[in-house]
């Protein structure tokens, strides 16, 4: 008994303390979700991230941060360069021209270990994308920070393969060559010193060179039919990159009356990965339907696209192309159209069955200097014509009017 009267007891106080546990976590697990979507990548995110290539060359870096972007163009690319080895040069820039890629995946073919490495650990490339639409500024100077750390061990300096230049507080890294490019290899983890967050331990890009040794090493000079430093440029100091048309390699065609712009995202050559953040997702969501409309288009001056068919949709069929404008004029006639009705105030009272005849006292007819015009109270319904009265019509009217001239006559 006592048992029973303490388990009716106990039962208010269970529901109570369960209802207290469950909405105070579903309110948690909302304000999670938002923080997910809204969160950015930590510095030591950022660090681990860009430590494989912040010593890469500006013009090559300019392009793995841009092609990032598009994870799924990526892939495709390193499928297409690992089928089409045997295309070099300009043999190449011309394959790449049919291809509907952005510039920066187009531009990266030529690096195929590169984009090798890109497409293999895709995951990291698409976080790479995403902390470069979203934290362009933190990415930027992440760069310059590392640079910074490598350029005070003496792992950073003019050579053979490229130019180190200091300008005030940033490091650019040039070619040596104009055309002629060489990809740097070297350890994250040592090359900047000791490594500062040892919880995120950066990993290496590609495969060991034949030449490896303490430092930076280079892989083999890949030889460029346009000058790839000066097509795309960091502005370190506005945190930006830009890109002039003008210099661009021969696969991309040129936009006139432009010589320098800042890069700007196409969400039409993500195909459909899902941004970051919703701040990013909002950003380039609003113009989301028209960059996919324009995804069959080749990228270039917007003149120089084709025009795309147009579908006109209406009740019957609602995907009808318009073929009557391309009909001629003779089989245009002998299509189906709807009856085009005028209705006039004086004849809204004319019976169903005179449709038919009405219709064909509407053609026009030729006028002559001896046709008589009808006034008002000459005019007679038309439905005394078809109930076969005498003297309807236009006819009648004349034929009353003969008669009294003829009477007048006697």
């Amino acid at each position: 008994m006592k048992t029973h009267i303490f388990n009716k007891g106990l039962k208010p106080v269970f529901l109570i303390f369960f209802c207290s546990m469950i909405f105070p976590l579903s309110t948690f697990a909302i304000e999670a979700s938002e923080q997910s979507l809204s969160a950015s990548y930590s510095p030591q995110e950022l660090t681990q991230m860009l430590a494989p290539i912040a010593l890469y060359p500006d013009a090559l870096l300019s392009q793995i941060l841009i092609a990032s972007t598009y994870p799924i163009e990526v892939i495709e690319a390193d499928r297409w360069v690992k089928k089409n080895s045997h295309l070099q040069g300009d043999r190449l820039d011309d394959a790449l021209y049919e291809k509907n890629w952005d510039p920066s995946v187009q531009a990266l073919c030529h690096f195929p270990d590169t984009l090798a490495r890109m497409s293999e650990q895709i995951t990291e490339t698409t976080d790479l994308g995403n902390a470069f639409l979203a934290q362009e500024v933190d990415v930027m100077e992440t760069v310059q920070l590392l640079r910074k750390k490598a350029y005070a061990e003496g792992n950073l300096a003019t050579n053979k393969q490229q130019k180190v230049i200091v300008e005030r507080e940033t490091i650019v890294i040039r070619p040596a060559y104009a055309q002629m490019i060489y990809v740097p290899y070297y350890d994250p983890y040592s090359v900047y010193g000791s490594w500062w967050y040892p919880t995120h331990r950066p990993h290496a890009w590609g495969p060991l060179p034949s030449r490896y040794g303490f430092g930076v090493s280079f892989y083999p000079g890949i030889h460029l039919s346009f000058v790839f430093g000066s097509w795309s440029y960091f502005d370190w100091h506005r945190h930006n990159i830009y890109v002039d048309p003008y210099k661009r390699p021969r696969f991309v065609r040129k936009q006139r009356g432009v010589s320098r712009y800042a890069w700007r995202h196409l969400p039409s050559h993500r195909r459909g990965v899902a941004y970051h953040d919703k701040r990013t997702a909002q950003t380039y969501g609003q113009t989301l339907r028209r960059s996919l409309e324009s995804h069959q288009v080749p990228r270039g001056n917007v003149n120089d696209r084709q025009a795309v068919p147009q579908v006109k949709r209406n009740e019957n069929n609602r995907r009808t192309i318009q073929k009557q404008s391309q009909m001629p004029s003779s089989d245009r006639r002998g299509s189906k159209q709807l009856p085009q009705r005028h209705y006039d105030k004086s004849k809204q009272n004319i019976d169903k069955v005179s449709q038919g005849k009405s219709s064909m006292s509407r053609q026009k007819q030729p006028s002559t200097s001896r046709e008589v015009r009808q006034s008002p109270q000459m005019r007679v319904p038309v439905a005394q014509k078809l109930k076969g009265e005498p003297n309807s019509g236009r006819n009648g009217a004349t034929d009353k009017q003969s008669s009294q001239r003829g009477g007048q006559r006697n």
